[in-house]
């Protein structure tokens, strides 16, 4: 069973930091995360996002974001 902590999270203040950055300033065909842990944030403003993470001590966390 999952803890809470090694679920996938949506950071609403990200969201909209991101969705300012779409709106005005440049809406990228695709997005690199490096280091994402299980933030998935980005996906909700984007409409491509590559998750990339070394998953030190967040083992699945890419797995679960290539599923959003």
């Amino acid at each position: 069973m999952k803890s809470p902590e090694n679920e996938i999270y949506y950071s609403q203040s990200l969201i909209s930091l991101y969705s300012a950055f779409r709106d005005e300033i440049f809406n990228p065909k695709s997005v690199l995360y490096p280091s994402c842990g299980f933030d998935g944030s980005p996906v909700k403003v984007f409409d491509k996002v590559t998750f990339v993470d070394l998953e030190n001590g967040n083992e699945g966390c890419v797995i679960g974001l290539q599923k959003e």
